[in-house]
């Protein structure tokens, strides 16, 4: 919620662009401080109940045993984006392997291969009938094209061993293997182990997919808003969809009937039975286990939720007692300001200081507003902030009239006594009034009014 309020905050115009006029201005500051007051109402309404919420649901969790677990959630959660390196490496070091022991036996049968030599009965044979022609003899021709077949599969595949060992070679330096797994070896049965793993993993993906897509399609159908032809087109659809899931299902079997243990096989019929989502218990076999983490379990996934809210709801009220804080010491500035130039056009251009007086006197009016909301909205219980006048940093972008009016502004007792004589009192501004230091009920219907405006944009 914080960026849609600073989203806000810049769309308004809180700093008073020039382009506003003085009625749009205090508008905007009003309906900042609104927003301002909405946010906070909701940050103290959920430091209030998501702890009874998370007490009645787990009271013997803590809160470093939530944060524990939602740091286990975003490991799993990029080990979903980004797969383990050492896994990675194995399963790349293991296929670089196979390809060199397959080059190796190609290599072999290449070099081992020799040219069918003819006996002397073909040779007499073919010299005969080649005697009163000015070609050579077929046989020859033969011998000629055999060889340097063979040759080029005798370079094709001393090259493709050369390369097969030049990769090998370069994973074994990079990663630093020593000595080389053979079928047989720990490491590469591990390697086989993880292989079998992801390829039913792979396989168990694509079929969810589909499946899931299936769902979606036929609940599209039931819904009434679903015209006639619609339902057709989408009938087609599922109908074609079903040869897939029978090209995924085959596929998924035999790669769980190669696991150790095998995992389940399931049918089609299982697959078209399972009327929601739910009802596929895909993470049981995931390869993170996330069926039998302590994060993934039902009122452990609740209690997480209300714990983000407490973040979160930490962190704005963090950030108002700034922003707030701010926009106090924003009006007395401004006010000072306007004093300050008010006074000095007195004596220079009276005519000027008659139109600055109207200005005074409406901003005025809108600041004792805002202050005394203020005033009231540091009365709620739980408010942590500061209603104390800070020090506003300078900047480059000041003009030196506004730097030197700044530096010549008013304390604050003579800013009271010069309101005072230029009638700027504080009645006719009601000061609302809070029981008992709760929130009001109007302030949660707001929030939660809000939070449906942020969910829309």
């Amino acid at each position: 919620m914080s960026s849609f309020f600073r989203l806000r905050i810049t769309l308004l115009g809180l700093h008073g662009e020039p382009h506003l006029s003085t009625a749009t201005a205090f508008d905007v500051m009003l309906d900042c401080l609104r927003l301002q007051s909405l946010v906070l109402y909701g940050a103290l309404h959920v430091l209030k109940t998501a702890p009874q919420e998370i007490k009645a649901l787990c009271p013997e969790k803590t809160d470093n045993d939530w944060r524990s677990m939602f740091e286990e959630e975003r490991k799993y959660y990029k080990g979903l984006v980004a797969p383990n390196p050492e896994s990675t490496f194995a399963m790349q070091y293991l296929k670089a392997l196979r390809t060199l022991t397959e080059k190796e036996r190609i290599f072999g049968e290449v070099f081992n291969t020799s040219i069918d030599v003819t006996t002397s009965a073909q040779f007499a044979g073919n010299r005969s009938t080649s005697r009163n022609s000015s070609k050579p003899p077929n046989i020859y021709n033969k011998l000629a094209t055999e060889t340097r077949k063979l040759e080029a599969r005798r370079v094709a595949a001393a090259e493709q061993l050369r390369a097969a060992q030049i990769e090998v070679a370069t994973l074994e330096k990079d990663h630093g293997v020593h000595p080389r797994w053979t079928p047989g070896s720990p490491e590469w049965e591990a390697a086989v182990e993880r292989e079998a793993h992801d390829l039913y993993h792979v396989a168990l993906r694509d079929l969810e997919l589909l499946v899931v897509q299936r769902i979606a399609e036929l609940e599209k159908t039931h819904q009434m808003e679903t015209g006639y032809k619609s339902r057709n087109h989408i009938n087609k659809a599922v109908n074609r969809r079903e040869k897939a899931i029978h090209i995924a299902l085959e596929v998924y079997n035999r790669a769980a009937r190669a696991l150790v243990p095998p995992r389940p096989t399931l049918t089609f019929k299982e697959l078209t039975d399972c009327a929601y989502v739910a009802d596929f218990d895909f993470l049981k076999y995931s390869e993170h286990g996330a069926q039998d983490a302590e994060w993934a379990r039902p009122a452990h996934r609740q209690c997480l939720a209300a714990w983000h809210k407490i973040q979160h709801a930490t962190e704005e009220i963090t950030r108002l007692n700034v922003e707030i804080r701010r926009v106090y010491t924003y009006i007395h500035d401004k006010e000072e300001f306007l004093l300050a130039q008010y006074r000095s056009l007195s004596i220079s251009n009276p005519d000027l200081a008659h139109a600055l007086l109207k200005h005074i006197q409406l901003a005025t009016r809108a600041n004792r507003h805002v202050l005394r909301d203020l005033e009231t909205l540091s009365k709620i219980k739980g408010f942590s902030g500061d209603l104390t006048r800070g020090v506003r940093a300078e900047s480059s972008s000041l003009s030196g009239s506004q730097s030197n009016a700044l530096s010549e502004s008013p304390d604050s007792s003579d800013l009271t006594d010069m309101l005072e004589q230029l009638g700027l009192n504080d009645e006719g501004v009601p000061v609302p009034e809070v029981e008992n230091n709760e929130l009001p009920d109007d302030a949660l219907d707001a929030v939660t009014s809000l939070e449906q405006s942020c969910k829309v944009m």
